[in-house]
């Protein structure tokens, strides 16, 4: 039961990180925050789906590839050097 509270939270962890290392990373490295950012995003969609399909839940599988596409887009470029 801790595992589900703490995946279903997950999301707004996830906003979270994302918003402090644009704030307080990017500017320093760009290209390794980018590559952090898309490692963790994967190792999300990994773990929820994997986990979704074995307990039955195909349907949140199939939603995370949709949000995978959402978030990762943005990001599927290098990031661009700022001078």
């Amino acid at each position: 039961m801790v595992l589900v509270r703490t995946v279903r939270r997950l999301p707004r962890r996830l906003g979270v990180t994302m918003f402090c290392v644009s704030l307080w990373l990017y500017d320093l490295d760009g290209e390794r925050c980018r590559k952090t950012v898309f490692a963790g995003l994967l190792g999300w969609f990994f773990v929820d789906s994997s986990g979704s399909i074995t307990s039955g839940n195909w349907e949140n599988a199939a939603w995370n590839i949709l949000v995978l596409i959402i978030l990762v887009g943005p990001m599927w470029r290098p990031a661009q050097q700022t001078t």
